[in-house]
């Protein structure tokens, strides 16, 4: 009972995120709403919205994005909808007791994110499907999260091409599983 009321908890801090950052996108003029925004404070605000699916697979997730990495202007809730989705995929996929990795680096240019987990591998010769509406990547579908709609990928792939920036499965950066890698030049949309 303890852990559904945190989890709970958790989810109205998470939401509370998305819906002030969702009022920024619908101002009069959201081009003056966007900001940099700190991607450690977005990996932990979905991360508690995540608490109870990470305990209950007992998965370990490792962090390691400074608290200085900050995006070009975006609105916050684009930056919370693309971690979510790929988080939420990361926990789906992840070996029962598994682990999860969070990398942000700032490459001069451009920020770097790779979101890695030790589970269910993807095959980076159809790597590509993942990203067309509809294709799921949950092999199991999961008592909390369920299996998706396959419109998770598709909509960080937008995104993502919104600012330029790129998405793409690669080579797994800690062991057997699989990584996703996001890059997102540190000029924004109107630069």
């Amino acid at each position: 009972f303890k852990q559904k009321t945190a989890y709970e908890i958790y989810q109205c801090d998470w939401s509370s995120d998305v819906c002030s950052s969702d009022l920024d996108v619908l101002s009069a003029d959201p081009r003056r709403r966007r900001s940099q925004v700190k991607v450690h404070e977005r990996v932990e605000s979905v991360l508690r919205f995540l608490a109870g699916p990470i305990s209950a697979k007992g998965i370990t997730v490792r962090v390691e994005v400074g608290s200085d990495l900050r995006t070009a202007p975006m609105f916050p809730a684009e930056v919370m909808i693309m971690l979510t989705n790929l988080l939420t995929n990361a926990v789906k996929n992840a070996a029962e007791g598994g682990n999860i990795w969070i990398d942000g680096q700032d490459l001069g240019n451009a920020l770097e994110v790779i979101i890695s987990n030790d589970g269910a591998a993807v095959d980076l010769d159809e790597a590509e499907r993942w990203f067309l509406p509809f294709e799921s990547t949950t092999t199991v579908v999961d008592d909390v999260l369920g299996q998706g709609l396959g419109l998770g990928l598709p909509i960080v792939r937008a995104l993502t091409d919104d600012y330029r920036g790129d998405v793409r499965f690669i080579e797994p950066t800690h062991g057997p599983g699989t990584s996703i890698k996001v890059v997102l030049p540190k000029k924004g949309k109107e630069q």
